[in-house]
């Protein structure tokens, strides 16, 4: 934690974008929050016709999916057997850069054509409040 304190006040008062994205461990930090308490932590759709998923199920009309990205982010088959812990390490390559995860595996954004527009506000948003801290 002393890490991400001294990497936020490094980018304090900054509202640079390229200076935002410099913050390795600070998008680590945030993404690994946004895993264990995700914004929308249970989310609901319906199906418009009779559809069959990926693996081979069956989905008719009418019917409503829904999924668990709280329960996601706390899955040990998903993140391994620290999935309860706050670990933003997990989010960082051997080089120490940020590497997004999948969104299917990460789903707190959905993923495929109609991925939240929120994804980039967060990016925005939270580099420039950290930076304010």
């Amino acid at each position: 934690m002393v890490l991400l304190a001294t990497i936020i006040m490094a980018g304090r008062g900054t509202k640079h974008p390229k200076r935002r994205q410099e913050m390795q461990y600070l998008q680590a930090a945030i993404s690994e929050a946004m895993r264990l308490y995700p914004p929308v932590p249970v989310d609901t759709k319906a199906c418009l016709k009779d559809d069959v998923m990926p693996d081979g199920m069956f989905i008719g009309k009418g019917w409503f999916a829904t999924y668990h990205t709280y329960a996601m982010g706390r899955m040990e088959k998903i993140w391994g057997k620290d999935c309860c812990e706050y670990k933003p390490e997990r989010w960082l390559d051997e080089n120490g850069e940020y590497r997004q995860e999948s969104l299917f595996r990460f789903p707190v954004f959905h993923g495929g054509p109609r991925m939240c527009l929120g994804k980039k506000c967060r990016e925005i948003h939270c580099g420039f409040d950290s930076g304010e801290v």
